[in-house]
């Protein structure tokens, strides 16, 4: 086999900023780049946005950013120029003492993040001098829901500037298999890009847009982009995920013919409803869902403004009977004061006397106002509600248009197993109602009760169900999460079984699932999926709350668990301060000064016979070959770190991505005809020029120098001191590669890759039962914790040949199983 290494230094705009664009004056977005990877509908998503002023004035950049509704931003990084800058969550008191800091006045924009409004909107600004590189990071979650069996979610492109290029690239890893996955847009700007999708050999479905702009139309680009993605559907109990301490669990059975319903429309008609349309609105919506009803459901409107009144003052109507009841609706005429409380006792009273069966009923309810008769408290209309509302009768609610209360309408659907929505007035407001009432009206299985077994035979309580309902709507998801107690949490538990009771239309039923065998692969993701659900709880118990004792101690909780993950809440910010830590800290300013390390001169592997004189080296170093196996030796860990790269024939695995300054380092794999072991055959590296290895030689580019010695070995020496050396591996007749790399910690916080996700992130704890040849090796990929238990073993060095000692990771562990992540396919991607 002929020998192969291709490198690619490609010139490429980011690192040009200043001669590309220097007939454009002020800020320009050179790189606009969105990245969202989703596990069990836990979706991840970093937005990254390298910005050039170009301009010798002093002036404010800024980083625009809009996320989903339910969505939390839990990282934030920035760099100006060579000034790292991380986010970390503190209390909203610091906002109070920047805004009364002169001192810190021109910074507060720039430094702190914060959501005052509860909005989904987030502006940051930073003050910069002339001719100044800025990169912002933002790093934000969310659960995805599920909706007419589809799962979508929101990405928002906002730039502020103008943008030259924008790339959106999303990955999903789902236990069922995805039918369908979008990345869809109607926004004008985005119909030149170019998309792709990719289902590679992990089963993840890739799907990716990009688009490049010119000058003139660089400067209108905004806009949403979908994801969309529908899984398969069973007859079963669902997905389960379990970790050490914490549980998940997926529930959306396929059950296609809806429960016989009971449902009591219960409508505003006072005399704001004349207002803005409103009550044609309305009137529009409701002919459309009338005529929607099944012959076997049963319905009655109940009319409220200062009084009550009923379409047909007895029992539920049939769905077979609608033409009166639509008549009636189009002849409504809006008048008098609102009763809120007289409207929703009196709607359960008549649920309690005339329905057949309580969890088969709901209640519809619409109002656009406050209470402006009878009682107005809140707090009163609530706790009355609660006691009257004995057979849990569901309330769904909607605040239709800006004047409507919507705390009280939001509170009466989450105390009442209901959802809410706000939906302003406008020419399409009939149809959200329609969509609304369309979203909840499927019930295909009601009275749900959901049991956990560990091994199958030891029940353990859950914490919360997120949408804290007693029906499953088709279409739609519960996810229920849990905490196993102390004594639970013993190797004994193997796995996790679910058992779901309920009712459909043809009876009773049963559902059975257990777990996937626990293995440790995911208690990171789990800890991570279980934090968001807690945490998006206790924010709207937060909104919720009425009671000032009740809300201190919410937000007691909310402060707490914030602060530990990290996460920007109503209650909490993120302040951004210059990074003080070991890894790029107060010099990074002088990291281009520093003398280069020769590769081979850098702390040595440590042999077996210097174990007790161990110290952790000073630098970060990777060397990698034979079949193929790795070696990390990084100051965090006091032996090497070493592990072997599973993949197929033909494989290209990215090592290396350093977003900050475009390097790219790839190998390809292939399988020896005579031995079956994996080995190298291909080398990519990018960043600025291109050239082929034939001479000895040496180029010196602007980001690089490289030198060519005999034809068997290249070697890169970086601007900033980082090194990579590529040789024949001389034990295969020069058919195969090694490569090493040193001095990775001159990469920045933001690179990632099979290696780079160790560089700034690797940490290694001993476990719980103390024994001294196992560890527990830590790293994070885009924010995801990930852990796998290391043991000691001797390892035969790829480059050196020698024997060494090293932590060794399980190809099946939480880590070495990201290895799908950072498949690409080509080998300068």
């Amino acid at each position: 086999m002929d020998s192969l290494i291709s490198i690619l230094l490609y010139l490429c705009c980011t690192l040009s900023i200043g001669v590309a664009n220097q007939n454009t004056k002020g800020p320009i977005i050179t790189s606009y780049h969105v990245t969202t990877e989703v596990f069990y509908r836990f979706a991840m998503t970093q937005v990254s946005n390298q910005i050039f002023y170009n301009s010798t004035a002093t002036d404010f950049i800024v980083f625009n950013l809009t996320i989903p509704d339910r969505a939390m931003i839990t990282n934030f990084t920035m760099k100006v120029n060579q000034t790292y800058f991380s986010g970390f969550v503190t209390t909203r008191d610091v906002e109070k003492q920047m805004s009364l800091s002169s001192s810190v006045q021109d910074h507060k924009y720039g430094r702190l993040i914060s959501n005052p409004t509860n909005s989904n909107r987030f502006i940051v600004r930073e003050h910069v001098q002339g001719l100044t590189r800025v990169t912002f990071n933002v790093t934000y979650m969310e659960l995805l829901q599920r909706r007419d069996g589809q799962f979508t979610s929101p990405i928002y492109i906002t730039p502020n500037h103008p943008v030259r290029n924008i790339y959106v690239r999303t990955v999903i890893k789902e236990p069922r298999r995805v039918i369908k996955a979008y990345l869809l847009s109607n926004d004008h700007c985005f119909q030149d890009g170019r998309h792709d999708i990719v289902v590679n050999a992990e089963k993840s479905t890739i799907l990716e847009f990009s688009q490049k702009f010119t000058k003139k139309t660089s400067q209108d680009v905004k806009g949403v982009m979908t994801l969309q993605y529908f899984l398969g559907s069973f007859l079963d109990a669902g997905d389960i995920l379990m970790s050490r301490d914490y549980y998940i669990h997926y529930f959306s059975p396929k059950i296609s013919k809806p429960v016989p319903k009971d449902v009591l429309f219960l409508l505003d008609i006072s005399g704001s409803m004349a207002n803005n349309n409103k009550l044609n609105q309305l009137k529009k919506a409701m002919s459309t869902i009338l005529k929607t009803i099944k012959s076997f459901d049963r319905f009655n409107i109940m009319l409220f403004s200062e009084h009550i009144s009923l379409y047909k003052r007895t029992a539920f109507v049939s769905g077979s009977k609608i033409g009166n009841a639509i008549k009636y609706i189009n002849a409504l005429k809006p008048a008098g004061d609102t009763d809120i409380s007289k409207a929703i006792l009196g709607g359960i009273e008549y649920i309690n006397e005339y329905s057949k069966n309580s969890n088969k009923s709901f209640i519809f309810f619409l109002t656009d106002g406050h209470s402006t008769s009878g009682i107005s408290d809140t707090r009163r209309i609530l706790e009355l509600t609660r006691a009257t509302n004995k057979y849990d009768v569901p309330i769904f609610t909607i605040a239709f248009g800006k004047d409507a209360d919507w705390h009280l309408t939001r509170s009466l659907a989450a105390e009442n197993f209901g959802i809410s929505r706000r939906i302003l007035d406008g020419s399409s407001a009939s149809a959200k109602i329609i969509d609304f009432y369309n979203e909840i009206s499927p019930s295909v299985m009601s009275a749900i009760q959901f049991r956990y077994y560990l091994n199958g035979l030891h029940q353990v309580n859950y914490n919360l169900i997120r949408q804290n309902l007693r029906n499953y709507y088709r279409g739609s998801e519960l996810v229920v999460t849990g905490r196993l107690q102390t004594a639970q949490r013993i190797s004994n538990y193997k796995y996790l079984e679910s058992r779901v009771d309920g009712l459909r239309r043809s009876g009773n039923i049963s559902l059975t699932k257990s777990s996937p065998q626990y293995n440790g692969n995911y208690d990171g993701m789990i800890d991570r999926i279980w934090s968001y659900l807690m945490i998006e709880n206790l924010i709207r118990q937060h909104q919720l709350a009425l009671d000032s004792t009740e809300r201190k101690r919410i937000n007691t909780r909310l402060q707490r668990m914030a602060s530990k993950y990290n996460v920007v809440t109503p209650i909490t910010v993120m302040l951004a301060d210059a990074s003080t830590d070991g890894y790029y800290g107060e010099n990074i300013n002088s990291l281009n000064s520093v003398n280069p390390l020769e590769l081979h001169n850098a702390d040595p592997i440590v042999l077996k016979s210097e174990r007790k004189s161990l110290k952790p080296p000073s630098r970060f170093i990777s060397e990698g070959g034979r079949d193929p196996h790795f070696v990390i030796q990084s100051p965090h860990v006091e032996y090497p770190v070493c592990f072997n790269i599973l993949g197929s024939n033909n494989d290209i695995i990215q090592l290396l991505r350093d977003p900050e300054i475009n390097l790219r380092i790839n190998i390809q794999i292939h399988k020896d005809p005579q031995t079956s072991a994996m080995f190298i055959t291909e080398v990519g590296v990018a960043t600025d020029k291109t050239f082929h290895w034939n001479i000895s030689k040496i180029k010196v580019y602007q980001e690089a120098s490289v030198e060519i010695i005999g034809g068997r070995r290249v070697n890169i020496e970086f601007k900033n001191g980082m090194m990579v050396h590529i040789s024949n591996n001389p034990r295969h007749n020069g058919h195969y590669f090694n490569i090493g790399i040193s001095r990775e910690e001159k990469l920045s916080p933001a690179t990632t890759g099979l290696l780079g996700m160790f560089i700034h992130h690797l940490n290694s704890r001993k476990p719980d039962n103390r024994r001294p040849n196992t560890r527990i090796l830590t790293t994070s990929l885009n924010g995801y914790a990930l852990e796998s238990k290391a043991k000691l073993v001797e390892r035969i060095h790829p480059l050196t040949e020698e024997n060494i000692t090293c932590w060794a990771l399980p190809t099946n562990g939480e880590i070495m199983k990201t290895t799908s992540v950072f498949k690409v396919k080509k080998i300068f991607k």
